[in-house]
């Protein structure tokens, strides 16, 4: 059976919501080695990036990253108490969020570059679904410039060897335009998430695609399983 190694954060790890990776029904047709990572920004990624590339090398890889490069940022802003302990901790391992919209592409170019020279054949990349369920909320709008970013990566890469891209927030704006004004819950502190991490909030928060306005529940998580699926129909692998 043929691999598919998804590297990136929680999104694909599924420990907060749901995974899309376990709403796909094409996935199920590879050896899926699922290493995505809680709170990895950008340059996390790559690091881990480089690691499994040498001990799980796969016909199709799947990436993505960005939002906690958004997140960490916003978080040490906005919440500096609650967030505090898990950013300094970061900065001691010397995975920090990018400084700019540049950076994180420089990172994420270095990782398709990377993935290439080892051998991968396929290379999906995902833009970020959601950043708040309401259209009006700032990381919204950064989300909507650094997917802007990974696209225009993955046609200037596409140029070179296939790189696909699942664009989950370019499906998600038109999701939520109808909704609006959407729900302006999000999660403050780590405790919200570690309370959330086995039940599904979402109704009493006013949510329809997340549990807290970033981690999906099953509803988001199947459009992007859907998403993932007409990638992974259109692959000979």
């Amino acid at each position: 059976m043929k691999k598919l190694l998804a590297v990136g954060d929680s999104l694909l790890a599924g420990q907060y919501g749901e995974s899309p990776l376990n709403h796909s029904e094409k996935i199920k047709q590879f050896r899926l080695i699922n290493r995505g990572q809680n709170g990895m920004p950008m340059s996390g990624i790559l690091r881990n990036l480089e690691v499994h590339l040498r001990t799980n090398l796969p016909e199709i890889l799947l990436l993505d990253g960005g939002a906690n490069d958004l997140l960490i940022p916003y978080m040490e802003e906005n919440h500096p108490e609650q967030w505090g302990p898990f950013i300094r901790n970061m900065e001691r391992h010397k995975i920090l969020a990018a400084q700019s919209l540049q950076e994180f592409g420089d990172l994420l170019k270095k990782a398709v570059a990377l993935s290439r020279g080892a051998g991968v054949r396929e290379i999906i990349l995902l833009t970020i679904p959601l950043l708040s369920e309401n259209l009006e909320h700032p990381l919204h709008k950064k989300k909507i410039e650094i997917n802007s970013l990974i696209r225009q990566i993955q046609k200037e890469e596409s140029l070179l060897s296939p790189v696909h891209l699942a664009d989950l927030g370019e499906r998600f704006n038109s999701e939520l335009e109808p909704i609006q004004p959407g729900s302006t819950w999000l999660f403050q502190s780590p405790m919200d998430l570690e309370n959330d991490r086995n039940k599904e909030p979402s109704r009493e928060r006013g949510l329809v695609y997340t549990i807290d306005g970033v981690h999906l529940n099953s509803r988001g998580a199947l459009i992007c399983g859907e998403i993932l699926d007409g990638i992974l129909t259109g692959i000979d692998c």
